[in-house]
């Protein structure tokens, strides 16, 4: 921002005033004093003689208020730096061989989709610019646009995207988010512009799935960059990949040549030079770096503490926005192929254990509200029902269903079966918040009679480790936007994927494939209900909270805008203001 101070004369008039110049698009008109005058001859007698002369004077002739058109707003311009603090380092930039949210975040911007959500969440064109289904919904036919090229200029076909659905799809690839697509069968390239997809049956949710990920990939970096792919990845997106600094940052160069955006934004390139993602998992080094600048932006997988908040809106100088994360993040996740949670009766007995509503107090200082199930309240097919049917703090009923489950307390305090003392270890994401919420988790099932042991694992060590099963008790977490988040978390199927509790129940299964087979919207969500309340009733995971997110963005990024509808921040038009 300047202040310019204007003296300007014309013929008699004078205007005397300051008028203040912004160049961000908030600017608003000023009111200065105009201040007329005249020149007149006056007769005067010249002090200490008796001479008598004319002397010309200025006098105020009027004093009026003006109001000032509005300061034209300098507008985008091509530059800056965007640092951006995520919580977590990817494991891997290859899309097909991670489920990680940090590494999702990036690939949005260094690849593009099908399908995409505006901001007020409706599904649009992207990369395809229109498509069209047959009347049993399963065939799929997209037109792509014509231009659209890889970041080393290599222009991007309809069988370079039916290359990257196949090797999806190849078991070899062992893509832990193949499920998410659902029943994909074949993919075809029936011209350079024409991609089809054929499916098994029906899939509700094709067309919003597409536009979450799912982006073209070169056949030819992945085959020259072989198990280094990942950490040096290339896409179609408005960004290209610059570097990776392990254990500090990922930095993404504009891509000038990006011309094929959807159509809520401007044609052409973004206009921010460089995004820099910085992994920062500890809360207090976030809050240290949005204060001094250092960092522009952290997003809901940054965890920004409700207690800074006020401090934050204090100074002046973010853009604050709120809402209830979509997802659980965290929960705690049961392996129901190990003793003791192959038990119902001990996984119910763990629900009823935990006090939520203390949780809430200590990690989030109110500011979330407990789940009762395995979605939360601002996902697409959330069911009510389960705050009825779910498990409230009940320490008795929950010491009384270990007994069942052949359970005594034993000397020292533990619960014992066979002379052994229940001794779990909980693994979790060496985050801030994850830690905090085993450490409280900890003092509430001591209260049980259990004793847990916390180990702190690398986010991807930690992720790959609970995918496999390998573990009994895991603080994990899960975001999506929509209820084909249970289908990918249970169903049998996807063992070996995202089915990390290891959930094998052939009435659920049943229920699950309905909520994708289902067509009319009325009815699918009759079967999501049904998929909540079997979850809930087979207790087969303890889902904690749905906490309040804080997104915190600088006022020098203008232009941008955050969706909550889309649960995402658009780039499309931001611009750096200096």
């Amino acid at each position: 921002m300047s202040v310019t101070k204007h003296w300007e004369k014309m013929f008699a008039a004078l205007i005397v005033g300051s008028l203040i110049l912004s160049a961000c698009s908030t600017a608003t008109p000023q009111v200065i004093e105009k201040v007329v005058t005249q020149v007149v001859k006056e007769t005067v007698i010249v002090e200490g003689t008796p001479q008598v002369v004319e002397k010309e004077v200025t006098k105020i002739v009027e004093v009026e208020k003006v109001v000032t058109a509005t300061p034209s707003p300098k507008g985008p311009s091509v530059g800056g730096k965007l640092v951006w603090a995520i919580g977590s380092e990817p494991d891997t930039l290859d899309e097909h061989k991670t489920s990680l949210a940090a590494a999702n975040v990036i690939l949005g911007f260094l690849g593009a989709t099908l399908t995409a959500k505006d901001p007020d969440g409706k599904i649009v064109p992207y990369l395809a610019e229109s498509w069209k289904s047959s009347k049993d919904g399963l065939t799929w036919e997209f037109t792509l646009k014509k231009g659209i090229k890889f970041h080393d200029g290599t222009p991007m076909t309809a069988a370079d995207y039916a290359w990257t659905f196949q090797r999806l799809l190849d078991p070899d690839t062992k893509s832990p988010i193949v499920g998410s697509l659902g029943p994909l069968e074949s993919v075809e390239a029936v011209d350079d512009y024409t991609l089809q997809l054929t499916l098994k049956e029906p899939y509700f949710p094709l067309l919003a799935s597409l536009a979450s990920a799912y982006q073209p990939l070169s056949r030819t970096a992945i085959e020259e960059g072989g198990d280094l792919y990942g950490h040096s990845p290339m896409g179609v997106g408005p960004y290209k990949f610059k570097e990776w600094q392990v254990g500090n940052k990922v930095v993404l160069e504009r891509n000038p040549d990006f011309a094929w955006g959807p159509d809520f934004t401007h044609d052409g390139p973004f206009y921010i030079q460089t995004i820099e993602f910085r992994f920062v998992p500890e809360a207090a080094t976030i809050m240290a770096g949005l204060e001094t600048g250092e960092i522009d932006y952290a997003d809901e997988w940054a965890f920004v503490e409700a207690k800074d908040i006020p401090r934050l809106r204090d100074m002046g100088k973010f853009q604050i926005f709120t809402g209830i994360f979509q997802g659980m993040r965290p929960y705690v996740a049961m392996n129901l192929d190990k003793p003791p949670f192959d038990d119902v009766r001990v996984r119910k007995a763990f629900n009823l254990a935990v006090n939520r509503e203390a949780l809430i107090k200590v990690i989030l200082q109110g500011n979330g509200v407990p789940l009762w199930g395995p979605m939360s309240p601002s996902q697409i097919g959330y069911w009510s029902g389960v705050e009825d049917i779910g498990y409230g703090y009940d320490l008795e009923q929950a010491k009384a269903l270990m007994n069942e489950a052949g359970f005594t307390m034993g000397s020292s305090g533990l619960l014992e079966k066979d002379g052994e003392p229940l001794k779990l270890e909980i693994k979790t994401f060496a985050i801030d918040i994850y830690v905090k919420t085993c450490e409280v988790l900890k003092e509430q099932f001591k209260e049980l009679g259990v004793e847990l042991n916390i180990m702190q694992q690398d986010v991807g060590i930690h992720n790959s480790q609970v995918l496999a099963g390998d573990y009994h008790l895991a603080a994990f977490a899960i975001g999506w936007p929509e209820a084909d988040v249970l289908y990918m978390l249970f169903h049998s199927s996807q063992i070996g994927a995202l089915n990390s509790s290891q959930t094998k129940d052939p009435e659920l299964d049943k229920i699950l494939e309905k909520t994708r087979t289902e067509t009319d919207s009325t009815k699918r969500q009759e079967w999501v209900n049904e998929a909540q309340k079997n979850l809930v009733e087979n207790a087969v995971v303890v889902p904690l909270f749905a906490l309040q997110k804080f997104v915190v963005l600088n006022n020098q990024v203008q232009g941008a805008v955050w969706s909550p509808e889309a649960n995402l921040l658009y780039l499309n038009d931001a611009y750096i203001e200096e």
